[in-house]
Parts: C-alpha cells; structure tokens; sequence
C-alpha cells in the first residue's frame, strides 16, 4: 500500500499549483454564495436599498468572473495534466517492455503486455493526477469551507461538520464494491484482449483449418465473461457518480428547512440560509473528488498493481550485463534519461596454434542481416 502511494503521489511544482488553483475554484464559488446572502439581507433591510443595483451589477460580474475561474481551475487544468500524464505513462510502459529481458518477457502473453503499456498505463496515470492533484486540492477546499461556513453562522458550520461524515460513509460502500468486481474482472479482460490478438494474427491457418467457427465460439465465450463484469462494475460506478448529487440535494433540503426553524427563532437571517444552501451545494464537489479519487485508486488498484509489477520486471537482470559496452555513447534515450547501450562491437579469442589473436565481429556473418534494420539515422552507428 504504501509503495502504491509512494509511486502514484507526486510532489511536482507544476501539481502544487494545479492542486492550489482546483481549491481557489471550489472557495470563489462559495465566496460568491456569501456575497449572494449579503445581498439578499441589504434588500430586506430598507435603509440600506441605496446600494442595491451597484451590488447586483457586481453580483452579476463575480459570477461571470467566477464561472472562467471555476472552468480552468477545476475542470481543464486537471483533464490537460491527465491527458499529459497518460501519453508519459504509455511511453515509459514501452521504455521499460523494450528495457525487459527475454526470459522474463516469456512468463506472460501477449495480451497482458498489450494491456499494461495501454490501459494500465493510462489508468495509472490517472490515479497518479487524481492523487497527487485532485485529492489534494479537493481536501483543501474542504477544511476552507468548513472554517468559512462557521464565520458566516455557527449553526450553518455545525450543519457541514455533521454533513461530511455522513456523506462519506455513504459513498464508502459503491466504491469498495467496484473495487471487488474490477479486480475479478482483470485476468477476464486478459483472457479476452489475448484470444483476440490470436484470431487476428492466426486468421491464415484458422481459415486453412476451417476452424472459424471454433474461435467465434471461444470469442464469443470470453467476450460474454468478460462483459458480465463489466456490466456490474457499471452499476456500481453509475452508482458512485450519481449518489452524491443526490446527497447534495437531500442535504440542501436539510439546510433550509433547519435555516426556516433557527430563522423563526431569530439564530439566522435570510441571507444566512442561502449562503447555507450554497456552501453545501458547492462542499458537495470537493467532497465528491475526493472521494471519487479514493473510488478510482480502489478501482484501479489491479491495474496499478500490473503496471508496478511491469516496471519492476523491466529491471530485472538478464545476466548479460557484461556485455554491454558502457564507454560507447548511448544510441538513444528514454523519457526518463534511461540509456539504450550496445553490445560490445568486437571480442578477442586466441588461436590454439600461436600466440596471435583475432577480433571476431559480433555483427558476423550471423547476424549481418541486422545492418538492414539498424540504421545509423536511429541509432547513430551500426551494430
């Protein structure tokens, strides 16, 4: 678990900023719902009905400020670090395959390394932003609006204590459930990704066999496993997205109907049930990202497991290291500044008959047709 974390949380300048900014865009909405209860008191309180329209000429300017800020802060910086991230993911996963020896490559099927350098590496990387970015930004914004809410009424902060606790345990069982059914469904979605590279690359000798009918059935089959799960984890994942908005809702109902009882008794003005409305409507996001990011890792924790698994494969020993040649200049280098060494050009063995020796080429006659596909614009000099 811990080594889990250690790989999908990244502590990065550039996610700081991005985890900064997701949890200014929660706060200027909240702030935003402040203002809108401030007001809404001024326009019930007649000596202060001067300024009203230069209020709400500036209530309709912070929101559309808002609205930009809220878009960039919260929804596109994210989803573009999460783009990016997947592209590095997918590139070092092919880094570490070409890195990885022989006889390790041999253990596992094709359709594992298919998926490990595709969709384990694009889900890793997406649970690496949700962590290091989403989670971090979001628990911010959380513990800001708890202490904005008790500034504003002590009754409307007591009501979002009350509400984060129930929230969580609410949303806990979905996640965990779909966390079960993926990690059944993994060697399901090998099975399947691998009888399908199979058809396809053996479709001569299956038509020469005439076998098509077996394969359809056998693709059939796998495909009909396969899919049962991933119609369950539907489900439940349907279910995680959809039950906090429901939440929202009910809380929000909560709130006014507790503001109109503490408002009967003098504990609470107008403004102050609709600046409780809205933080809890906007509490509601933050909230849902991080708990969605604690879904996510839960649902992906086998794909994280396969990609972390294929990163420690890929480093291996061969037991050929000696014969790589670490004076040469490496013929190119990975992402990560790994370097691809070549073997050592030329070796001595003596003559049995004199003490006179000769350099045997390792690119000999044996292995002469390597020239044709090592050229020296990709690799800078030939084996």
């Amino acid at each position: 678990m811990n080594k889990r974390l250690s790989h999908l949380f990244v502590i990065r300048k550039h996610m700081l900023l991005a985890a900064l900014g997701l949890a200014i865009g929660y706060i200027v909405v909240a702030m935003l719902g402040i203002f809108t209860g401030d007001l809404i008191d001024s326009m019930l309180n007649v000596q202060a009905a001067d300024g009203i329209w230069q209020k709400l000429g500036l209530l309709l300017l912070l929101s559309l400020v808002t609205l930009c800020l809220s878009f960039f802060l919260t929804v596109w910086i994210p989803q573009k670090l999460n783009l990016e991230a997947a592209v590095a993911s997918s590139e070092v996963a092919i880094s570490e395959f070409l890195k990885m020896s022989l006889r390790v490559f041999s253990k596992k099927k094709t359709g594992h390394y298919l998926n490990v350098v595709t969709m384990a590496a694009f889900v890793f990387s997406g649970v690496q932003i949700a962590v290091s970015v989403e989670f971090l930004g979001g628990l911010l914004a959380v513990v800001v609006l708890a202490i904005v809410a008790f500034t504003v009424n002590p009754w409307i902060g007591l009501l979002v204590l009350l509400y984060i606790p129930f929230y969580l345990v609410i949303i806990d069982y979905p996640s965990k459930k779909t966390n079960e059914i993926l990690t059944e469904s993994m060697k399901k979605r090998e099975s399947w990704l691998d009888i399908g590279r199979r058809i396809i690359e053996e479709k001569f000798s299956i038509n020469v066999l005439r076998a098509e009918s077996y394969f359809e059935n056998a693709y059939e089959a796998a495909n009909d496993e396969y899919f049962l799960y991933v119609k369950r984890s539907s489900f439940f994942t349907a279910l995680s997205k959809n039950l906090p908005s429901a939440l929202s809702n009910f809380t929000q109902v909560v709130a006014i109907i507790t503001g109109v009882m503490l408002l009967s008794i003098g504990q609470m003005s107008v403004g102050e049930i609709l600046a409780a409305y809205l933080i809890l409507s906007v509490l509601s996001e933050p909230l849902d990202t991080v708990c969605s990011v604690k879904s996510s890792y839960l649902a992906a924790k086998a794909d994280i497991d396969v990609y972390l698994e294929h990163e420690k494969e890929s480093q291996e020993p061969s037991g050929y290291e000696k014969l790589w040649n670490a004076s040469l200049k490496p013929a190119r280098k990975d992402r990560r500044g790994n370097s691809f060494s070549y073997f050592r050009r030329t070796r001595t063995f003596p003559y049995t008959s004199s003490q006179h020796s000769t350099r045997i080429s390792r690119g000999g006659k044996r292995f002469q047709w390597l020239r044709q596909v090592f050229f020296r614009r990709s690799f800078g000099r030939l084996l």
